[in-house]
């Protein structure tokens, strides 16, 4: 039988394989392209510009913040999920719906009548 080691051996090797871990993590950690950029700040100057950041096209505006969100007043890029993709042709007026959509159906013969 194969004798327990001491604790302090153990935190030791469990010490390295948390080190090995870490610098496999760090090695594989994706890194920024050296393109990428930070998007502008968002001043007054700027309130309502809308611009395409990480493929969504963004607004800036006055945000209240609050309590729920935990952010202070203040103007702030909006990319959320309801922003439209960069590219996209906002929607205009509808089409002319087809006649037979609300046309009636033909009325049927009465029974009895």
């Amino acid at each position: 039988m194969r004798p327990i080691p001491s604790l302090p051996a153990r935190s030791a090797a469990l010490s390295r394989r948390l080190v090995a871990w870490a610098c496999c993590a760090l090695a594989l950690a994706p890194v920024a392209p050296a393109g990428a950029q930070e998007p502008p700040a968002c001043t007054p100057a700027r309130e309502g510009l809308e611009l395409c950041i990480a493929e969504k096209l963004c607004r800036c505006h006055f945000d209240p913040g609050g309590s729920l969100t935990g952010r202070p007043p203040g103007l702030r890029w909006d990319c959320g999920i309801l922003r439209p993709s960069c590219g996209v042709v906002p929607a205009g007026p509808p089409q002319q719906a087809p006649p037979w959509l609300f046309s009636r159906p033909p009325a049927w013969p009465r029974p009895g009548g």
